[in-house]
């Protein structure tokens, strides 16, 4: 017999680009004045969740973020020419649970969007992230 779990780990890390060619869609909404009119051009987003192997299957547990990094386009205070910003939020900003709400759709469990409601506010511990991990279904 051979077990395939052997060497299970009971938490899996991930790091995923924030790049809408690969599939994984990013948007901020509500942003502060600085950002309005700000895009998600790219970035990436490290998450980790719970994993326990039941006789049954694979238990699906917490899902934590661990990093979010933004890369926005936006237009200068003039108006004239595109800039780049780049925010990077780390785990002190991403710990209360309540700010974050998760919907997995399916397998495989890939981050497929990523929505950000910055509440007017520059200050990404105010911030509320909704993210979408699994195949969409079609």
């Amino acid at each position: 017999m051979i077990k395939i779990f052997e060497e299970f780990s009971p938490r899996g890390a991930f790091e995923q680009s924030l790049d809408p060619k690969k599939g994984v869609d990013a948007s901020i909404y509500r942003a502060p004045t600085p950002l309005k009119g700000a895009s998600v051009i790219g970035g990436s987003i490290k998450w980790d969740m719970d994993l326990t192997y039941r006789k049954w299957g694979i238990d699906i547990g917490e899902i934590s973020l661990v990093e979010i990094v933004l890369e926005l386009e936006m237009e200068d205070e003039e108006g004239e020419d595109l800039i780049t910003k780049t925010i990077v939020v780390d785990s002190s900003s991403l710990m209360d649970p309540e700010r974050i709400k998760t919907k997995i759709q399916g397998f495989p469990l890939g981050i497929e969007e990523v929505e950000i409601d910055m509440n007017h506010t520059d200050s990404p511990e105010f911030w509320k992230y909704e993210i979408y991990i699994g195949q969409r279904e079609e």
